[in-house]
């Protein structure tokens, strides 16, 4: 089947996004974009450096790239876990593609994120982590529940479950929308 619009993945940090989409473009013969390596690759720094100039200066970064992204042919993109904190980002991804929900209960969360210092949001000490993938969380997830879709993921999913289970909604929704 050959889309005319884009996938967009969204969801908190740790979700899968980049490896579920890597999936999902597979199964759709899509080129996959990953928002976050697509924009240290145009600004030639890494998401930690562009976060140090402060975050409001890289949500302006990422809205350039998404503003970029949404022109370019039909892709895969997985989000910024933040991408979706600007309404006319939202109203962007919405005009050029389907957005999608990957929705990981926080409990997986907290295990696959651990030690994990390279997420600028969440470069702190151990236990402030919890607290703040906690927070983040409360935050951003009336701002995913506006997808599209929604796929809640379980823990025995894998990426490649997930990215199927995708397709089959995907697919599910255009037969809908054709009436076929």
């Amino acid at each position: 089947m050959i889309f005319n619009r884009s996938i967009f993945l969204c969801g908190m940090p740790s979700a899968g996004k980049s490896t579920v989409g890597r999936h999902l473009a597979t199964l759709l013969d899509l080129p996959f974009i990953d928002s976050d390596e697509w924009i240290e690759q145009q600004n030639k720094k890494s998401v930690q450096e562009l976060f140090m100039e402060g975050e409001a200066h890289f949500r302006r970064v990422e809205r350039v790239a998404i503003e970029e992204l949404v022109r370019e042919t039909p892709h895969v993109i997985a989000l910024g876990g933040g991408s979706l904190q600007d309404e006319e980002v939202i109203a962007l991804i919405k005009s050029a593609g389907t957005l999608i929900f990957i929705d990981v209960p926080l409990s997986v969360l907290y295990e696959r994120v651990g030690k994990d210092t390279q997420r600028p949001l969440l470069a702190v000490d151990p236990t402030g982590r919890i607290r703040r993938l906690t927070e983040l969380y409360e935050v951003r997830k009336p701002l995913y529940e506006m997808a599209d879709l929604k796929i809640e993921v379980h823990t025995e999913s894998s990426p490649e479950d997930v990215a199927s289970l995708v397709q089959e909604r995907i697919m599910n929704r255009l037969t809908k929308d054709l009436n076929l």
